[in-house]
């Protein structure tokens, strides 16, 4: 029975050839379209958000703290053995000496416990040609032993921080290392453009301060280091109006407080702590996205109209078919493999290699947009979800024409037969 409906599927595929390739191209088509729209709205979102919230990271090691439940932050961060071999590189300038750096009195209200410090600031530019083998392999991993973390805020310029903290502070037992981030993000005054998720939706925002919601170490550095800070990494054009950098704990669960313009309450925007980068959802990404939606969708009928025309045809065409499956004591549902399974594997496959193409071609789309907006490229995200939609969607289109055309022609072919007999 099974051999028998077997051979009856292969000659239906042999006979229906045209119909299925056809299928099977509608479907890479239909996948490629939809998966290359999503990969592009997903990676210029992610360009254009980079391109307002930039960010640059300094993650400094720190000690734990001891068993009386405060923290010693190791002064001179660089070995005298790191400095003597920085000393002698090429390239090396040490810029923006600035000591005795207060804790603000905003953060102390904040941090309850804190005993008086100071810190000292010294920042190192090294060119990115002299970076030396010891430093590549801890460029790319962004921490070092000797707790000096590289990072290119300038693509010439490879920059070095040396920064040392007097005194101690009190605070509750970690148990690990701290991680810390010096970052300038979302500073206090910038403008955010788009919606921000689950908060103020579709309102440009403004950042109007910082807030965390778990006990976190932190100090505002005062508006005279970023000062002088800026001009030396950015000796062309030092940006404007960038307000206090931020030193807060990497396992904080920090947040930037944004104010709508139209007056809505401010709510707390979550700063990813790896990149820095503040994860809110573009205006034009939302309004991309519900337009793919209803690419989408409208994708969906014309598959849906042309899947059931093609295998209403088929089911039409192939009496001989139906005469061949009541011979063998066929099942309904070994009709529908014999009439369907074919139209099904063409149109899985077809989907799969509709995402293959996209991910192949986007890419290419993305750079050349992000060219002409002068927005810096980045990776194109994979989305691997799409192994999962693409077929799915095209079994249930596959299903849903077979249905209706099984419906439909069945009964046209059972009134012929009964006028035949």
């Amino acid at each position: 029975m099974n051999t028998r409906l077997g051979q009856l599927w292969w000659v239906e595929c042999r006979l229906q050839r045209r119909n299925l390739l056809l299928a099977g191209l509608l479907f890479t088509i239909t996948s490629m379209v939809i998966s290359t729209i999503l990969h592009s709205v997903d990676a210029m979102s992610t360009i254009r958000l980079q391109a307002l919230s930039g960010s640059s990271d300094l993650i400094l090691r720190v000690r734990p703290p001891d068993p009386e439940g405060s923290m010693s932050f190791a002064r001179p961060m660089l070995e005298e053995d790191d400095i003597s071999m920085l000393a002698s590189l090429p390239g090396l300038k040490s810029h923006a000496v600035i000591s005795g750096l207060p804790i603000p009195a905003s953060m102390r209200v904040r941090i309850p416990r804190i005993i008086d410090s100071r810190y000292d600031v010294t920042l190192y530019t090294l060119e990115a040609s002299a970076v030396p083998a010891e430093l590549q392999e801890y460029w790319h991993k962004g921490s070092l032993d000797g707790d000096v973390v590289p990072m290119i805020l300038n693509p010439q310029l490879l920059t070095l921080y040396n920064l040392g903290f007097a005194d101690r502070y009190r605070t509750p037992r970690l148990g690990q290392d701290a991680l810390l981030n010096l970052r300038l993000p979302l500073s206090i005054g910038r403008d955010l453009f788009g919606s921000l998720p689950h908060t103020i939706e579709n309102h440009d925002g403004k950042v109007i301060g910082f807030s965390h919601d778990l006990p976190v170490w932190g100090a505002g550095i005062p508006q005279a280091y970023a000062d002088a800070w800026l001009p030396v990494l950015y000796p062309d054009r030092p940006p404007q109006g960038i307000g206090p950098v931020l030193v807060t704990l990497r396992f904080a669960d920090l947040s930037a407080m944004v104010q709508a313009q139209e007056g809505i309450a401010a709510r707390g925007l979550p700063i990813d702590g790896e990149s820095g980068l503040a994860q809110a959802v573009l205006q034009d990404r939302a309004v991309a996205r519900g337009a793919t939606m209803v690419i989408m969708g409208v994708i969906a009928v014309i598959l849906l109209c042309a899947m059931s025309g093609l295998t209403a045809a088929h089911v039409q065409q192939r009496r001989l078919t139906l005469a061949l499956c009541r011979s063998i004591g066929a099942r309904p549902w070994h009709l529908a493999i014999i009439l369907g399974g074919g139209p099904l594997v063409a149109s899985v496959l077809g989907a799969i290699a509709g995402i293959i193409g996209a991910w192949l071609i986007t890419p290419a789309l993305v750079a050349r947009a992000a060219t002409a907006l002068e927005y810096t490229a980045l990776s194109v995200p994979i989305m691997w979800s799409h192994l999962f939609w693409a077929p799915l969607l095209s079994m249930i289109v596959v299903a849903i024409g077979l249905i209706l055309a099984l419906t439909a022609s069945l009964r046209r072919s059972v009134m012929s037969e009964l006028r035949d007999h």
